[in-house]
């Protein structure tokens, strides 16, 4: 049987009270007005609860530190390799080669895209491991299929973007060089 919420009980027993008091002013028919207030201030105490979501403040609870910046700065260069796939190095010269492609901006009014590192740590998760899914979004710290699909995708369009800029045919002189 599901539980009532401390809420719903409050609300009860003021309900309860209040019908008491009412058949008390049934009951006594001097109509004073003692009994009256107490019945105006139950309606008033009710409808205040009834209106309000929580009946305690809300204490928020602090987000944890950022893995992405674990992963960045204090992992162990030979972890960093061995979870995705690349050294640090290069990793950051790739990040530094697609950082302005347009796949990572913002549109205005959405919520703010994800940074071009955890994009590229997601798709090298993804591309290196045989986790299955869900694994590389529980290693970054994201949703659901956020790496297999949106991140991927996003490094995916900007790594194919640069790639007229990166791999070239050599000239006829250069083919003959080789």
């Amino acid at each position: 049987m599901p539980t009532s919420s401390r809420k719903r009980k409050i609300l009860s027993t003021v309900r309860k009270l209040w019908k008491s008091v009412l058949g008390e002013q049934k009951d006594d028919d001097s109509g004073g007005s003692s009994a009256q207030e107490e019945q105006e201030d139950l309606a008033a105490v009710y409808f205040v609860l009834k209106a309000k979501r929580y009946l305690t403040s809300r204490h928020r609870v602090p987000r944890p530190p950022s893995r992405v910046k674990f992963y960045l700065s204090d992992m162990p260069e030979s972890e960093f390799k061995l979870q995705f796939r690349l050294s640090r190095r290069y990793f950051t010269a790739v990040c530094e080669l697609i950082a302005d492609n347009a796949e990572f901006r913002s549109t205005p009014g959405k919520q703010t895209r994800m940074s071009v590192e955890l994009h590229l740590m997601g798709l090298l998760r993804t591309l290196g491991s045989t986790d299955g899914e869900g694994h590389s979004a529980d290693f970054l710290s994201v949703g659901g299929h956020t790496p297999e699909h949106l991140l991927a995708k996003r490094v995916v369009r900007a790594l194919n973007s640069l790639r007229s800029k990166v791999i070239m045919w050599p000239e006829a002189d250069e083919r003959r060089d080789f």
